[in-house]
């Protein structure tokens, strides 16, 4: 994972940051197994979806993030 962040509750985010990169195989499964409650980040240029988890429900806690409208937009504020 590229980034975790964490707090004094145990409450977790994960993220895994994706710039012209592929991702591994079983890749987010094991983020998941590693940490099944953080809220994982799936970030990428454009807010694509990881290839093979169209479906939430496999990964309930996976968001999409992009740096296009997410990221810009958190900055401006």
């Amino acid at each position: 994972l590229d980034i975790e962040i964490t707090d004094g509750s145990h409450r977790r985010i994960v993220i895994e940051n994706k710039i012209h990169a592929g991702l591994q195989e079983e890749q987010l499964d094991r983020y998941h197994q590693y940490a099944p409650k953080a809220k994982l980040l799936y970030l990428t240029l454009k807010g694509d979806s990881p290839p093979g988890y169209k479906d939430r429900t496999v990964l309930p806690n996976l968001q999409l993030v992009s740096y296009r409208s997410d990221i810009v937009e958190w900055l401006e504020r």
